[in-house]
């Protein structure tokens, strides 16, 4: 309900965003590890990468945790329910300013769709598929200040979104 109302106001235009330091790594650590139970049954390998020493922690987003985990968390399940049985799904952190959230999967998005893959209602191939968990994840990121962008390669039959959020500074 409260990401509901959120939505609405960032469509209507009235959203505030009060940012504050978000540890992205433990809610991407979260979303993983709920995916795997989730997507048990296709036998996915679902795994984050840092490249970053845990010794040297990890970096924060600056933006708000609720909306930063509802728009990763629908990303990674679109990529784990688009992605073969048996392939791998990876979420990539990387230590930038901006921060950078790369999701990547086997499988790709169907070419008629792709140039209004974030756009309200978008959706092919998945039965009871709204169309919405895309457009919300552009929303989102947006309304933090932040980018969002697919590419498509057919020759590797790979997806990736890309996802930048501003980086926490301190």
């Amino acid at each position: 309900i409260n990401l509901s109302s959120q939505l609405f106001k960032i469509e209507s235009g009235s959203f505030v965003l009060d940012a504050k330091p978000v540890n992205i790594g433990d809610l991407l650590q979260r979303i993983v590890d709920i995916s795997r139970a989730s997507f048990a049954g296709k036998n996915l390998n679902v795994l984050m990468k840092t490249g970053i020493p845990t010794s040297d922690g990890l970096p924060q987003a600056f933006g708000d945790a609720m909306l930063c985990y509802s728009l990763l968390q629908n990303l990674v399940k679109n990529a784990c329910e688009a992605a073969p049985e048996g392939s791998q799904v990876s979420i990539t952190l990387h230590d930038q300013d901006p921060l950078q959230i790369v999701i990547a999967n086997k499988g790709v998005v169907p070419e008629g769709i792709r140039e209004r893959f974030f756009e309200k209602f978008v959706t092919e191939g998945k039965p009871g598929g709204s169309g919405l968990g895309t457009y919300s994840a552009k929303l989102l990121t947006e309304a933090q200040g932040g980018q969002i962008a697919l590419d498509v390669s057919d020759e590797s039959a790979t997806t990736t979104i890309t996802v930048v959020l501003p980086r926490a500074q301190g």
